[in-house]
């Protein structure tokens, strides 16, 4: 239900708008939603378990190395909508809500913390997991926000991660 230029924006499952970070500054919007992996951003839709609700939302790939990450940060710090950040599970995920300004970020895209510490329970989650703490571990632990502390908490007790990847079948 987003509008650029009074006509509405349409983007089938598979597809997504290119466009300058200017031009997407000029989007009408009610949120915005940052989503961490292309693969996730492309087939968003079919993450069933993921409730939009009536508010007409922006949704912005954060970039990688191909695609510079500075343009939907450009975006967002300078939109006023409120932002909602669907990443990884696990430390760098985390993170990335940092990029958000705090009085804007409305929490993480995640499935049910049962689904979670099910997901979590394998190898490669662990894995990721002890990858990234050394990395990250500190800087989270400062974090006072509670939409990070908490998951950041719940994260700690499993000692494990999962990629957005895998939480298509939530």
């Amino acid at each position: 239900d987003c509008t650029l230029d009074g006509r509405v924006l349409y983007t089938p499952d598979g597809t997504h708008l290119v466009t300058h970070p200017e031009q997407a500054l000029s989007i009408t919007c009610e949120r915005l939603v940052l989503v961490e992996n292309f693969e996730t951003f492309r087939h968003l839709l079919s993450y069933r378990w993921i409730r939009w609700g009536a508010a007409a939302t922006l949704v912005l790939y954060r970039g990688d190395p191909e695609h510079p990450n500075q343009h939907a940060a450009h975006v967002v710090q300078n939109r006023s909508e409120p932002v909602t950040g669907f990443f990884d599970f696990d430390p760098a995920g985390l993170m990335m809500a940092q990029t958000i300004p705090s009085d804007r970020f409305e929490g993480f895209i995640l499935p049910a913390p049962s689904w979670l510490r099910a997901a979590c329970d394998t190898p490669h989650g662990r894995q990721l997991y002890d990858r990234q703490v050394g990395v990250y571990g500190a800087a989270l632990d400062a974090i006072s926000a509670p939409l990070i502390r908490e998951p950041w908490a719940f994260m700690k007790s499993l000692a494990s991660a999962v990629a957005q990847e895998r939480m298509r079948s939530a």
